[in-house]
């Protein structure tokens, strides 16, 4: 913003320009004033002040106010917890406030005049570039993740959004910009991640078959013996016992010799899932036309205090 204050100067400025005004002859006196004339002139002349005053008082109020739209512009711009950056088309940096500059390591006026490109990592080079030509071609809002470097050669993980190009008012088409710090949010995503993939190992390694269930019975896990198992049994698929498939749906639909067993082990799940026993465990038979096999099931709760269970 480059509005200036109305200087106190600029009022001796107008009196001496009065001034000269009438010395030059510009106003003229034609003769002397009568009593009624004088009062007259004596009136306007107050008028005159008065509405000078008026219009003085309304300065002063204006001036307040663009000071307080300073501030409040200060307060949401510069000290905003994300970078704000505008960009011409071609990806330079026209502006960019405090936390921007702050999250690339440089000073405000440093950034104006670089491409933002030069702070992002060569190896995520292109999905900027996607992001910029998806942004140019819809004209439409677009966001990307990626990392990017800042003066000192650290990297961070950044959220980038940003909005088409559109005129600012300085006849140059400018794009919208925010920047926010995701790399603690990276990082715990890093880390789920692994806690799930050593979490799958695990079940993996273990002989025995494992499913996992959610509160409704739906298989949402199973471990490589489980898999095995089914597959070498000729139960495949997410229709029959495979992630997807409704382990009390199974029970239900049980049939043949085995009707009082499956009819035990669906009521023995189900009081698991709605938390009424913490466990439960059946003794049950699962003949092969080759093999007469014996199996231990047992189920735990999870999560016991959790609104979503899992056995």
């Amino acid at each position: 913003m480059t509005d200036k204050p109305f200087h106190p100067d600029g009022f001796a400025d107008l009196r001496r320009r009065a001034e000269e005004s009438t010395k030059t002859g510009d106003v003229r006196f034609q003769g002397p004033l009568s009593s009624d004339e004088a009062k007259r002139l004596v009136h306007e002349l107050e008028v005159h002040q008065n509405e000078l005053e008026t219009q003085n008082e309304e300065l002063r109020r204006s001036q307040s106010e663009l000071e307080s739209s300073r501030a409040r512009y200060f307060d949401q711009y510069d000290l905003a917890p994300v970078g704000y950056f505008t960009l011409n088309e071609n990806g330079i940096i026209r502006e960019g406030n405090v936390t921007g500059a702050v999250l690339l390591g440089m000073g405000r006026s440093d950034l104006v005049n670089q491409p933002l490109t030069r702070f992002i990592l060569p190896e995520d080079q292109d999905i900027y570039y996607r992001h910029r030509k998806e942004l140019l071609a819809t004209r439409s809002p677009q966001v990307c993740e990626l990392r990017m470097v800042r003066k000192d050669a650290a990297t961070f993980w950044a959220r980038l959004a940003a909005t088409p190009p559109q005129d600012d008012g300085s006849g140059t088409p400018a794009c919208r910009t925010v920047m926010s710090d995701i790399t603690d949010r990276k990082a715990a995503e890093e880390l789920l991640r692994a806690n799930e993939e050593f979490q799958r190992d695990v079940l993996n390694a273990l002989s025995a078959h494992i499913a996992v269930l959610d509160h409704d019975g739906e298989v949402i896990a199973i471990n490589s013996s489980w898999e095995r198992f089914g597959r070498e049994n000729g139960a495949t698929g997410t229709g029959r016992i495979g992630v997807g498939a409704n382990y009390l749906e199974i029970c239900r639909n049980a049939c043949g010799d085995y009707n009082d067993e499956s009819k035990a082990a669906l009521e023995g799940i189900q009081s698991v899932l709605s938390g009424n026993r913490p466990s439960f465990s059946l003794e049950y038979p699962c003949h092969s036309p080759e093999l007469q096999r014996w199996f231990l099931m047992q189920v735990t709760r999870s999560r016991p205090y959790s609104e979503t269970d899992f056995a």
